[in-house]
């Protein structure tokens, strides 16, 4: 019997010294979150589950946080899938790092992570019109395949 598998993490969005082009990265990302379906197949990766935040006030206007959480009704047939959703939605943004964990209660947790390159950070640090990270490394287990570089 498939046991439901709680999913939540985070995105931590690119920063940079500039302000100005702070604002640009996140607006960037928060015109790809607007643009996620409404709806969507099993597994679902729908614009409400993501929610953007800028953290407590008083902290860092650079700082930007894509928090999300779902529920998959079987890590086996559904993990693989809602995976290579969640990639192509990285694709889209302009990030640092994200993480995603699974808990379900067949098996112990599982926590995966997603670091843009240096290259990419660099990239993104300098650029006065931002543009989606295309090249990461991917890490933790199971995947189901062996991490990888995008690039």
């Amino acid at each position: 019997m498939d046991r439901r598998t709680i999913v939540y993490g985070y995105i931590e969005g690119a920063r940079c010294g500039s302000a100005e082009r702070n604002q640009r990265m996140r607006l960037l990302n928060e015109t790809a979150l607007a643009s996620l379906p409404i709806e969507d197949d099993s597994p679902m990766l729908v614009r409400s589950m993501l929610s953007i935040s800028s953290g407590e006030p008083g902290a860092s206007p650079l700082d930007h946080i894509i928090h999300f959480g779902c529920s998959l009704r079987s890590q086996e047939s559904e993990w693989s899938r809602w995976r290579i959703k969640f990639e192509a939605l990285l694709r889209r943004l302009c990030w640092e790092s994200a993480k995603v964990h699974l808990v379900n209660e067949r098996w112990e947790p599982y926590t995966y992570s997603w670091l843009a390159s240096e290259d990419e950070i660099r990239r993104l640090q300098n650029a006065e019109q931002p543009a989606p990270v295309q090249d990461w490394v991917a890490v933790g287990g199971p995947r189901g395949h062996r991490p990888r570089s995008t690039g």
